[in-house]
């Protein structure tokens, strides 16, 4: 099944049980920091064993990586809406949890080469490749699996509380342009080509934004 479909059957899946909650059903908000972002969440906790959670996340973040012997300034941007159902097997604060992220999910990069420059497995001098901008865009409904921790939910709780989490978002391979701008070779058929395969190699190397790890802690508050 496709990323894409899946997520939907997912989210799907999340509505129609937050649309036959029972009456007794709580609710519990709070707010996170992860690696997909910074935001709120709100939970409806239906039983002793399950909860339906919504979060938002966005994050801005800068950093480099080298990719062949080019290095690029990255900046990573998240934005994206999530939809989630957590179980507690044991009606305890441990949780597994399924779901999905959706939206604005990319890195943008830019390169000022110097010297020479291996793009493609060509070598061109920093004159003929010139400024080199792209993006790497991931999925934008990335399935989620995890586990973790949240007191909020215990039977007896209420109030202040703590939640901690650990996953996967599933994206797969992302999707990768880049353009050369001001170099003696810029939009000739032979740097073009080597700009295409260059491409396809920043995306076999995108293995963390695959399979991008999320880790995150949050408060809670239960009424």
């Amino acid at each position: 099944m496709k990323t894409h479909s899946l997520a939907l059957a997912l989210g799907g899946a999340l509505a129609a049980a937050a649309a036959a909650m029972p009456a007794q059903a709580q609710v519990i908000v709070g707010v996170h920091a992860s690696t997909a972002g910074f935001g709120p969440d709100a939970q409806l906790k239906l039983n002793d064993n399950l909860t339906v959670r919504g979060a938002g996340d966005w994050l801005n973040f800068s950093y480099g990586r080298t990719y062949d012997n080019v290095h690029y300034d990255g900046r990573l941007k998240l934005a994206t809406a999530g939809a989630f159902l957590d179980y507690h097997p044991w009606a305890s604060a441990f949780l597994v949890s399924a779901g999905a992220y959706f939206g604005d999910r990319r890195v943008d990069i830019s390169a000022r080469p110097s010297g020479t420059v291996t793009l493609g497995g060509q070598t061109f001098t920093a004159a003929q490749a010139g400024r080199l901008d792209g993006k790497i865009k991931m999925a934008s409904a990335a399935p989620f699996a995890g586990f973790g921790f949240d007191n909020s939910t215990d039977p007896d709780h209420m109030g202040l509380g703590f939640k901690a989490l650990l996953g996967v978002a599933f994206g797969g391979k992302p999707s990768v342009s880049l353009a050369s701008t001001g170099g003696s070779l810029s939009g000739t058929p032979a740097l073009q080509s080597a700009l295409a395969q260059e491409q396809a190699n920043i995306a076999n190397k995108g293995g963390v934004l695959q399979y991008y790890p999320v880790a995150s802690l949050g408060l809670t508050y239960r009424f």
